[in-house]
């Protein structure tokens, strides 16, 4: 599922968004418009019943939204291990809302990068194809290294692609590493999304998926507003320094976290969660 959203979203939404911004912006803007409208069709007519079973009868009182949002609060900010690796992903997000606002004045001509407009299209495509790769092989990696390594080396990759451009112009080193960054982006969403899966009670599920959302999605605008304001007033360059400088700060957060007795117990429980149970005896 990691793999399809990050084809759909870096990979084939880019480069389509492209083709359709030539044809004209009201084709751009009216085919995400169309797109949203498909999305709400299909949810319309999916059939199948997806009430929890926890969930209480059609008669009962269900709770306020308020007690819902408050419960979800409480329930991230008392496990600690998964509110730590939260953080470091919503403070990861606001990172690359930062890279991304401005690399393309960094890339495209008359940047330092000096590349033309299909150049770019490719660079931000290979931070796409990055993401598949990792999401594809993070099961595997897992199984073979731990979570623990998976988690630090996707967000060790993830500092290189911050600081690539800050340290070098080379497009095809900057491009290796878009590629590095993307495959760690892809590994720690399919690694922490699983280990999620396996240790949030199904009916806390929901309401801890919308504090991670607001945590990782609301940091967003603030990586980007961050990162005009420091282009304006000191360089573009700067971002990438600042960026990668949070990220290794968010690195060390990440290593200490994984390493520590709680996230053992974690990993115990998610590991016995995972394995199926031995066949009984007749």
């Amino acid at each position: 599922m990691t793999a399809t959203e990050t084809a759909a979203n870096e990979f084939i939404g880019p480069p389509l968004g492209g083709l359709l911004a030539a044809a004209g912006l009201a084709v751009a803007l009216g085919a995400g418009g169309v797109g949203y409208a498909g999305a709400l069709l299909a949810l319309a007519v999916m059939t199948g019943h997806y009430r929890s079973s926890g969930h209480p009868g059609p008669r009962a009182k269900l709770p306020g939204l308020r007690v819902d949002i408050r419960e979800g609060i409480r329930y991230v900010w008392q496990a600690r291990i998964l509110r730590s690796l939260l953080l470091v992903a919503g403070a990861a997000s606001g990172c690359w809302a930062a890279w991304m606002a401005v690399i393309a004045v960094y890339a495209i001509a008359p940047g330092p990068m000096n590349l033309s407009h299909a150049e770019y299209g490719l660079l931000i495509g290979a931070l796409g194809v990055g993401g598949v790769v990792g999401a594809s092989a993070a099961p595997f990696l897992t199984r073979r290294l731990g979570r623990r390594v998976v988690l630090a080396a996707s967000m060790a990759s993830f500092a290189v692609l911050l600081a690539a451009p800050a340290i070098t112009s080379s497009p095809r080193l900057v491009a290796a590493a878009t590629v590095l960054g993307g495959a760690g982006s892809g590994a720690w969403n399919v690694t922490y999304s699983s280990l999620r899966a396996l240790v949030v009670p199904d009916e806390m599920m929901g309401r801890y998926s919308g504090v991670s959302r607001l945590t990782s999605w609301g940091s967003m605008p603030l990586g980007a507003l961050a990162a005009g304001l420091t282009a304006e007033l000191v360089s573009v360059r700067a971002v990438f320094w600042g960026a990668a400088a949070l990220c290794v700060l968010v690195l060390t957060v990440t290593v200490r976290t994984v390493t520590s007795p709680e996230f053992r117990l974690v990993q115990a429980r998610a590991t016995a969660l995972h394995e199926p149970a031995p066949a009984q005896p007749h």
